[in-house]
């Protein structure tokens, strides 16, 4: 699944012509206020260069269709968008499933230090306690796991020296039936699922970079399809820029749209 970069260029393409659909409240004086797209286009003129990044997991095809989409209307409005893989492999979604499992196991063993002395592990969920039992089976594996996954924010913030944002699906495929991620599925089952589904903002929540969920589309099924922008480290001001930007050049569509927008 490919994803996007920006990265600022003087373009003589803007979104100036673009209205926002809504504006933020009048900043108070001397406040640091987030400018809509036409704002920015209007004193700027810049354009972004958009990554558009890829994982090892599949995303299926009405994900795509909606980055895809999203992509296209960046380039419309005079970004330019990159492909680009982002810089993590399977054996690292096995490595946050490790931090994962030591955090539920560290509540476990501290729970009634934390909690109180009625907190009680046995009354874990199916998820909760096969992800403790998942750490005590490898806990071999977990200095080296750590260790690892601290290289992630640099890798991550690497990819931000040319570039502005990333553009990625939210999750790799739309909204599952209720029940699909139940704590009752059994546990490998449920795990390989997860996986399966969560391929990209677990990179953020170890990175620590500020993101955004857009709506951009609707699925088949009636239901919202997130696109994502990732930004760097305290370029929150970007993110939302953008955002505006995007909303202003597309109707974020509601739920009773039934039909898919992309």
């Amino acid at each position: 699944m490919l994803i996007g970069h920006i990265r600022r260029s003087r373009c003589s393409r803007c979104t100036s012509g673009m209205s926002p659909r809504s504006r933020p409240p009048p900043a108070a004086p001397g406040s640091n206020r987030i400018s809509t797209s036409a704002e920015t286009g209007l004193r700027d003129r810049y354009s972004r260069t958009f990554l558009v990044a890829r994982t090892g997991e599949p995303v299926d095809a009405e994900t795509t269709a909606a980055v895809r989409y999203t992509a296209a209307l960046l380039e419309h409005s005079g970004h330019t968008v990159e492909p680009v893989r982002l810089p993590v492999t399977r054996g690292w979604a096995d490595d946050f499933i490790q931090l994962w499992a030591l955090l539920a196991d560290l509540i476990g063993t501290a729970g009634k230090l934390t909690f109180g002395r009625s907190f009680d592990p046995a009354e874990f969920d199916g998820l909760t306690s096969g992800l403790r039992a998942h750490h005590r089976a490898n806990l071999h594996r977990t200095p080296a796991a750590l260790w690892r996954l601290r290289g992630t924010a640099a890798a991550v913030a690497g990819m931000f020296a040319k570039h502005e944002l990333i553009l990625s699906p939210v999750l790799c495929h739309t909204t599952p039936k209720l029940g699909y991620l139940s704590p009752t599925v059994e546990f490998d089952e449920l795990m390989t699922r997860l996986t399966n589904y969560v391929g990209f903002t677990p990179i953020n929540n170890v990175a620590d970079t500020p993101a955004i969920s857009l709506p951009m589309g609707i699925s088949e099924a009636g239901m919202p399809i997130g696109v994502q922008l990732s930004a760097a480290d305290g370029d929150e001001r970007t993110l939302l820029e953008s955002a505006f930007e995007l909303e202003a050049a597309h109707r974020f569509p509601s739920t009773t749209d039934r039909r898919s927008t992309v």
